[in-house]
């Protein structure tokens, strides 16, 4: 449980190497659970139950029980052929190719970024100052040079900047600090004085001539302060080297590589996102400039309306092995999409620009597998991890979605309720669609905006949106996991982002009222049926998933060393972590587990259920 939620951003090297401890905690027939993995799913992921007994051991404990959970349901779902699906195959390959890109990257570009004494010495100087500085731009080169040669010859820059539009951008000068320009206008801003002014310089936008107004020396009045420049300063210079290295590696990989597609259904395709993207805009309201997003139906309607035997054709022509267009479009739905224009044109360049990075990606991932990169340990390690995450939550769906209830059940469960009221919560949720709206929802409560504010101008849930992102009390049996989540809350409590079918969920828990007798007057049966399903569909499903967890638990033999648990010294950091990968993708840094642990008192104290 979160009072408040944080995030941190990681590159692909920090993740690297940190959580290397081979140490087994449990074992799960043939399958082991290390400290590192452990500590890895402790510290990257929000822990849930901060004030369940016991403190951060109890967390602990909390933790690796749902963890031997996952590996259980994980082994049979295997067991049960479900490694084989369509669908695992098309979610886990996608991620495989960007855990080995990502390898690739370390060794072709982070593993060679190195730095000079002598460069490290100049950013500290630099990173001291902060520069003052006008511009004059144009987005003509003729023009730039034109004012530039004016200045050269006497012409005052101040009086040139006066009779220009960008003049009304520079009430107060621009200020720059190190590692926010090109390093070769920063090194051209260092080296000359106060009052003088640059040659042109070209950025992607236009060109610039700029004018040093002054240099202005930060305050620095501490250790710890002076501690945070000088690591800003490693930095920006590694972040510089790095990019250098990038930008030649990545020159150097594409030259001359052709790659052809299949344009017939490129554009059959095109077509196909083109007018879903102007139904979805018309009916979800979507105002002009904002995302238009294609959902999980709209890509199955789109799969669905290809032939077989177009789907089947090679749409990405390589030499070896062409990809088929099945294969590309199951790595388009696996990254999502959305548009910000329902201009046919637009779309087309937006999906042909996917389709160039596609095949970029295809390219570097069969260059890392060429380098054995998938055996890499930490790759080996994390696939292992999310493979059975894949698994476990595959086979608990198909278990859930196999419930049936019957009429006799429900008016059991009504007289029950009329009697009883369960525990009773409220909460004020955002439902988004995509990460990179979390992102931003997280910022914004980092800057202490209302979370109720947010939820308005936010959440996709449209019936909550008249109550500024409600839901109303409603019992803990419902709702699924966002009830069972919220059951552990305390008022003024943040959980999120959780992963539901409409998206990811961040929600605050903002009442609760404790199970009691109900006097209130009772709807009737048929008033009541569809609550009734939901909840005893919740309640029917946590009591199979004990049952069968103590059945494989029985089955594939847990053994679990509780003295070295004890020992592991985790940090609770209680932040959700994203991971950067290195030639792009972004992913959470570890799967993020709803606590299941109703089954371990059962299976401890020896319990057994039938079959």
């Amino acid at each position: 449980m979160l009072k408040f939620i944080g995030w941190v951003l990681f590159s692909a090297v920090l993740l690297f190497g940190q959580y290397d401890d081979n140490r087994v905690l449990v074992k799960v027939g043939d399958v082991k659970i290390t400290v590192g993995e452990f500590k890895k799913r402790f510290e990257l992921s929000p822990q849930t139950g901060r004030h369940i007994q016991g403190g951060l051991q109890g967390q602990k404990e909390e933790l690796l029980k749902t963890l031997i959970a996952e590996k259980l349901w994980a082994k049979e779902a295997e067991a049960r052929g479900f490694d084989t699906t369509a669908i695992m195959t098309k979610t886990f390959k996608n991620l495989e190719k960007m855990y080995v890109r990502d390898a690739l990257y370390r060794s072709e570009i982070l593993e060679k970024v190195k730095v000079k004494p002598e460069l490290m010495k100049e950013a500290y100087f630099r990173a001291r100052f902060i520069l003052h500085l006008n511009y004059i731009y144009s987005e003509n080169r003729n023009e730039i040079f034109t004012i530039f040669y004016k200045l050269n010859n006497g012409a005052s820059f101040d009086s040139l900047l006066a009779t220009r539009q960008e003049r009304a951008l520079q009430k107060e000068t621009y200020i720059a600090e190190f590692g926010q320009m090109d390093k070769k206008v920063e090194d051209e801003l260092y080296r000359i004085k106060p009052g003088h002014y640059t040659e042109p310089f070209q950025a992607p936008e236009g060109w610039y001539i700029f004018k040093l107004v002054s240099i202005e020396e930060k305050r620095v009045e501490n250790a710890r302060q002076l501690d945070v420049l000088r690591k800003n300063a490693e930095k920006v210079v590694h972040n510089t080297i790095e990019d250098s290295i990038y930008n030649d590696y990545f020159n150097a990989f594409f030259t001359d590589r052709k790659i052809t597609t299949n344009g017939q259904l490129f554009w059959s395709f095109a077509d196909r996102v083109a007018k879903i993207i102007q139904t979805n805009q018309m009916k979800d309201n979507v105002a002009q400039g904002e995302k238009i997003h294609l959902y999980d139906e709209d890509l199955l309607k789109i799969e669905r309306e290809f032939p077989k035997d177009s789907l089947t054709m090679p749409f990405v022509i390589f030499n070896r092995q062409p990809i088929t267009f099945q294969e590309f479009f199951r790595s388009f739905a696996f990254e999502g999409f959305y548009a910000i224009s329902t201009d046919p044109d637009t779309i087309s360049s937006q999906l042909n620009s996917r389709v160039k990075r596609f095949i970029e990606q295809e390219l570097l991932a069969r260059e890392a597998s060429g380098k054995n990169l998938e055996n890499h340990p930490e790759v080996r390690d994390d696939l292992k991890m999310w493979r059975a995450y894949y698994l476990s939550t595959l086979l608990r769906t198909d278990f859930k979605d196999s419930i049936e209830i019957s009429d006799d059940e429900l008016r059991e469960m009504y007289e029950r309720e009329n009697d009883i009221s369960p525990v009773k919560v409220n909460i004020v949720e955002i439902l988004v669609d995509d990460l990179d709206t979390v992102e931003k929802i997280f910022g914004e409560i980092d800057e202490g905006k209302d979370f109720r504010e947010l939820a308005l101008r936010y959440t996709k849930r449209e019936w909550t949106k008249k109550k500024n992102g409600e839901f109303g009390l409603f019992a803990v049996n419902t709702n699924g996991e966002i009830g069972r989540i919220a059951a552990n809350m305390e008022i003024g409590e943040i959980y999120g982002p959780l992963e539901v079918n409409q998206g990811f969920s961040i929600f605050k828990l903002i009442e609760k009222k404790e199970e009691q007798k109900n006097i209130s007057s009772p709807k009737s049966f048929e008033d009541s049926k569809a609550e009734l399903v939901k909840k005893l569909k919740n309640e029917k499903y946590l009591k199979a998933m004990v049952n069968k967890t103590l059945q494989f638990a029985d089955r594939y033999n847990v053994e679990i060393n509780e003295e070295l648990l004890k020992q592991v010294d985790v940090a609770n950091f209680n932040m959700f972590v994203y991971k950067y990968f290195g030639f792009g993708g972004r992913s959470v840094a570890v799967p993020v587990m709803v606590p299941f642990t109703e089954w371990f008192e059962p299976w401890k104290s020896g319990i057994k259920v039938l079959p």
